[in-house]
């Protein structure tokens, strides 16, 4: 999942709970291909811009119904057509107030 263009921090970090992850999935053999496969994702500030990767990954990938909701999340990408993509299960809570 390593991306250039996403926040060095953020990525690695989205990488290394990526990985704790798919280790969970496969020692408790919830891997098999035959379920429906769903993930809710959440996070506030930092966690929030990890999860907003994290919902990035999970919706491109056809196994997975995922759900990602997250509250005032940083920016996370350079990528500048990142505005331009359609990430659906992707719900970024923000308060106006927040400077």
């Amino acid at each position: 999942m390593e991306n250039k263009i996403n926040h060095k921090g953020f990525d690695v970090t989205a990488n290394r709970v990526l990985k704790e992850y798919e280790t969970y999935v496969k020692e408790h053999k919830l891997d098999k291909s035959n379920c429906k496969k769903s993930i809710l994702i959440t996070g506030h500030s930092r966690g929030a811009a990890i999860a907003n990767l994290l919902g990035a990954h999970f919706e491109k990938d056809k196994e997975y119904k995922s759900y990602t909701y997250t509250f005032a999340s940083p920016s996370t990408t350079t990528d500048s057509d990142a505005s331009n993509k359609k990430y659906n299960s992707i719900k970024n809570i923000v308060n106006e107030d927040d400077l």
